[in-house]
């Protein structure tokens, strides 16, 4: 009989340390989500590795993913963004590769001064089959996108239209930065198309959500923290699927690296300048003359691939509108093509203005929209 009270005691004691126990852990997780609401970030990587296992190539974007009141909020580092690890200085887009995740998500946080609570590193290859189970993206191409890289095997080619893309075809349209909005159409494209998966996603069944889940788990690198995922979640569901991309103020040194600026609000002034293609059949136009100018000036320049025959300049003539009375383009332009003799208006002058509304009429009519540009190189051949 006192054996059978004492187990019995026991099974209390170890029932009550049990309950104890229990409401210790949903305190802590309580406490844990209350403080995790609004902090932290998920960090979206993605890459050209050729696959989950493999984490070799570049990291071509790097989102770091917040919950806000108007939505999801999407900060963009620029891939170029130099960062220091390990003692050495190179392009945060290397590092994933050289040093692993760790080193990628303290060299973020460090940067937008926050706590990664988890993070997904994307390949390509998953985008690519992505469509598989969401469905084609509508889209709207206002002017011609065509771009070709050897190199990577990267062909895009589309004329004005709408289309219905999926697969390599979406890829092609999200990658593609070649055209006078550069980065920024880009960043354009892929917020709309973000959105419109999301959208899709919300539509499908159960069971192609369920689907949708287990690809991603098996095609992707992910972990989180379990409390801040479900508060980042949670205000996700409350606030909308909406998102908004914003890309913090940096500038650029001599060798053309991107340096982030430490106080956020400090003025950054780069020049803006849009060099067009003034030769019949060349080659690559947007890949050669944004590494010459990149390397030799540090300017990061747009460019327009296409040929356009403009009236009142000559076909492979090379010519500079000069819309901001600095004149800093001519030492640029020296630096990145030393051996071309351009003529030069300065259009702030009224210099060279049925030329200059020559060139925005043709491209205009060509869905290519000009505006907003300091400096405007018609580039030519070496004369």
């Amino acid at each position: 009989m006192p054996l059978k009270k004492g187990l019995i005691s026991l099974i209390a004691i170890l029932l009550l340390l049990s309950i104890f126990s229990l409401q210790l852990i949903a305190f802590d997780v309580f406490t844990r989500f209350k403080e995790a609401e609004g902090t932290g970030f998920f960090l979206l990587l993605g890459t050209d590795s050729g696959g989950k296992n493999s984490i070799g190539g570049r990291t071509d974007f790097i989102l770091a993913l917040k919950s806000g009141e108007a939505g999801l909020e999407a900060l963009r580092i620029p891939r170029d963004t130099l960062v220091s690890w390990d003692g050495k200085e190179m392009k945060i887009n290397a590092l994933l590769n050289r040093f692993g995740i760790e080193a990628m998500k303290k060299s973020v946080e460090s940067i937008v001064k926050g706590s990664c609570f988890g993070y997904m590193v994307l390949d390509y290859s998953t985008v690519v089959k992505l469509t598989d189970f969401v469905g084609p993206v509508e889209v709207e191409i206002t002017k011609p996108m065509h771009y070709d890289d050897y190199q990577q095997n990267l062909h895009i080619h589309f004329d004005p239209g709408i289309y219905h893309l999926a697969g390599n075809e979406l890829l092609g349209y999200l990658r593609y930065r070649y055209d006078a909005s550069g980065d920024i159409g880009r960043i354009d494209r892929q917020k709309d198309v973000m959105e419109k998966l999301l959208n899709n996603f919300r539509e499908l069944s159960f069971s192609g959500m369920f689907k949708t889940a287990v690809f991603f788990a098996r095609n992707t690198r992910m972990e989180f923290d379990f409390v801040h995922a479900l508060s980042f979640a949670r205000n996700l569901l409350n606030n909308g699927f909406s998102i908004s991309f914003r890309t913090l103020p940096y500038r650029l040194d001599e060798e053309g690296n991107i340096i982030i600026s430490e106080e956020a609000n400090e003025k950054v002034n780069e020049v803006k300048v849009l060099v067009i293609n003034n030769i019949p059949g060349f080659r690559s136009f947007a890949e050669i003359v944004k590494g010459q100018w990149l390397k030799r000036t540090g300017l990061h320049v747009d460019t327009i691939d296409e040929y356009l025959h403009i009236r009142d300049v000559a076909s492979q003539e090379t010519v500079i509108f000069i819309n901001n009375p600095a004149d800093e383009i001519i030492k640029f332009f020296g630096a990145a093509h030393p051996l071309h003799k351009p003529r030069v208006f300065r259009t702030y002058q009224l210099q060279g203005v049925r030329e200059y509304y020559s060139l925005l009429d043709m491209y205009s009519k060509n869905r290519y929209y000009i505006s907003d540009y300091d400096y405007i190189v018609l580039l030519g051949s070496r004369k």
